[in-house]
């Protein structure tokens, strides 16, 4: 069981009925929500949230190539991708290299900020992590690594994909696994895994 869903319970058993768990719950603020109506009431079809930051830690991603193959493999799913650009100039500089690259392969790129939207195949944000909680809240699916994001999109009941990869054993990916309404599927990244065969379980998992 995740920490989630022990804390939920422990929850419950002090301050509830005991019977029914309690789920976590993300408040919203009006600006953040009105991102993400701004997302949805401007784009069509379907939208994918994706943050594929991992702090300082290089252990929990995967290569260039698996991220824009990821990416990639969304969009000819039909999705529009609302991209995080992450935090701190690391993630920025891996992110604008991933736009690049899709920008050369003939992919839109746009981008969002609470004054106004540029509509394209990805569409970059950056700014806060409240913020993207808000395009998370409006997507019908998250993808990313292990990161707070994922937690956010359970909590507000978004189907996700989350990628752990560089956990100790099994038991560390079951106890920060995110828990919620929708809980996540989970891809668990073992040491000797190809980005290859990762890409293609993410693929055998999009709804």
């Amino acid at each position: 069981e995740s920490l989630a869903q022990l804390t939920g319970r422990w929850l419950s058993d002090l301050f509830g009925d005991g019977k029914q768990t309690d789920y976590p719950y993300v408040s919203l603020s009006t600006d953040d929500r009105d991102l993400g109506l701004l997302a949805r009431r401007t784009l069509s079809g379907r939208l994918a949230a994706v943050n594929l930051g991992v702090g300082d830690n290089a252990a929990k991603r995967l290569d260039n190539a698996f991220e824009e193959g990821l990416v990639s493999t969304l969009l000819e799913a039909g999705y529009t991708v609302l991209l995080d650009r992450g935090a701190g100039a690391r993630e920025s500089e891996r992110s604008t290299g991933l736009t690049d690259r899709l920008r050369s392969t003939g992919r839109l790129i746009g981008s969002i900020t609470a004054a106004g939207l540029r509509p394209g195949d990805v569409i970059a944000w950056q700014g806060s992590l409240s913020g993207f909680a808000g395009l998370i809240a409006a997507s019908d699916l998250y993808v990313g690594y292990d990161s707070a994001g994922g937690h956010l999109a359970a909590a507000l009941g978004v189907a996700g994909i989350d990628l752990f990869a560089g956990a100790a054993c099994d038991r560390m990916v079951g106890r920060w696994q995110p828990w919620g309404p929708k809980p996540a599927t989970v891809i668990a990244v073992r040491e000797g895994d190809d980005p290859p065969s990762v890409l293609s379980e993410v693929q055998r998992h999009l709804p």
